[in-house]
């Protein structure tokens, strides 16, 4: 039998084999440095990323201004994709498409853990967009376990906060609750007011599901003296107008009327079909069945899909009651349109939820079926580099 060896090759062989091991290690540390090496991003882009937070209308600006000049190289390129979503989002526009799939996929393999960190985060928010619970979970997990003592603690309250609303919209309420509670902590370190006090509604509304009333109450006190304090008035009323709705659900319709008479007489566009509908609630408890109609009427205009329905709901009701059969009629038609509309939404969200749900366990099985591949290649490659070398 013929046995392999280095004795066995001449002297030439010999040096022709070091020469290429050589050349072969040379390539591999090259390759090594030029990923692992600090990149140094064009003092445009750090900027534009400076603004995104604070002022993401001139960050976007900036970004539609940049001269692809700046873009030359391909990192800056996906820092700049990773920054047009970046400003979309803090300006609540939705992403266009899946190009942070894309980006994710460069900075994997490029080795920029701030930047992967950022891009785990969006690429959560795209699932959130398409009804993906446990994918938006999972990548906004993964952006935690990236980050570290470098990463802002203002970014680590947002993760936080958006896995709890995503628990809280899957009725896991003590999830909710442990991820709401971790970003009022980072809030409070950075005696960030504002998310404080939303944090503190959060945490009091989820209270408020779990049917823990009094829990609920406390935190939207605290809320409330944090707002008053800050001297925000919006953020005031939708504090107080939760609280009132509280107050409202548990029989305290005294306590409900005061709110809404001394504080929610004049409230923004944004919290007037909520407003409305507590108001006509409140009202109708209380037997003032014109001050229903009045309100009703403002929520025929104002409101959203789900307040023109109790709207129309109440005023063929009312309208019933006063004899007037032809608009009694013309409100209850109005009412079933707007229930269909409502039952529409309904049966599009659950379906969009179970369809995730499905998909979710669907990759999952698919993953587990290439690990075990992937395992069983790894080990016939270690049994033939074996048999290789013996």
């Amino acid at each position: 039998m013929v046995r392999f060896s280095l004795y066995n090759i001449t002297r030439k062989q010999r040096i022709f084999i070091a020469v290429i091991a050589l050349a072969i290690a040379a390539i591999a540390i090259a390759a090594i440095s030029v990923f692992c090496s600090h990149h140094t991003y064009p003092r445009e882009l750090v900027v534009a990323d400076s603004l995104c937070e604070s002022n993401p209308d001139s960050a976007e600006a900036l970004l539609h201004r940049m001269p692809d000049s700046v873009l030359a190289a391909k990192p800056d390129r996906m820092y700049y994709d990773l920054l047009r979503i970046k400003a979309s989002n803090n300006l609540y526009e939705p992403q266009k498409d899946s190009a942070i799939f894309r980006i994710v996929d460069f900075f994997e393999r490029y080795g920029d853990k701030e930047r992967l960190c950022q891009a785990y985060y969006y690429q959560g928010k795209y699932y959130v967009q398409h009804n993906d619970a446990p994918q938006a979970l999972k990548c906004f997990q993964e952006a935690l376990d990236m980050s570290d003592d470098n990463t802002p603690l203002t970014f680590k309250s947002k993760i936080y906060s958006q896995s709890g609303s995503i628990f809280h919209d899957q009725d896991l309420f003590d999830d909710a609750l442990k991820m709401y509670s971790a970003s009022f902590v980072l809030d409070s370190v950075q005696k960030d007011t504002i998310n404080m006090v939303n944090g503190l509604r959060d945490i009091a509304q989820t209270y408020k599901y779990k049917n823990k009333a009094d829990s609920s109450e406390y935190y939207y006190k605290r809320a409330y003296d944090l707002s008053e304090k800050q001297g925000d008035k919006h953020l005031s009323q939708s504090v107080l107008l939760a609280l009132a709705s509280l107050y409202k659900n548990r029989g305290d319709i005294g306590k409900a009327h005061k709110i809404l008479s001394d504080e929610l007489a004049d409230v923004d566009d944004y919290i007037e079909s909520p407003t409305y509908c507590l108001a006509a609630d409140i009202f109708k408890k209380e037997g003032n069945v014109d001050s229903v109609y009045y309100y009703c009427q403002k929520l025929l205009s104002v409101g959203t899909v789900y307040a023109k329905e109790y709207a129309s709901g109440e005023l063929y009701e009312y309208y019933t009651m006063k004899g007037d059969l032809r608009k009694a009629l013309s409100y209850m038609h109005m009412y079933r349109v707007m229930s269909d509309s409502v039952r529409n939404i309904n049966a599009t969200q659950s379906v969009a939820k179970i369809h995730s749900l499905y998909n979710y366990n669907l990759r999952e099985k698919e993953n587990s079926i290439l690990r075990e591949s992937n395992r069983e290649r790894l080990f016939i490659f270690i049994g033939v580099s074996l048999l290789l070398v013996l």
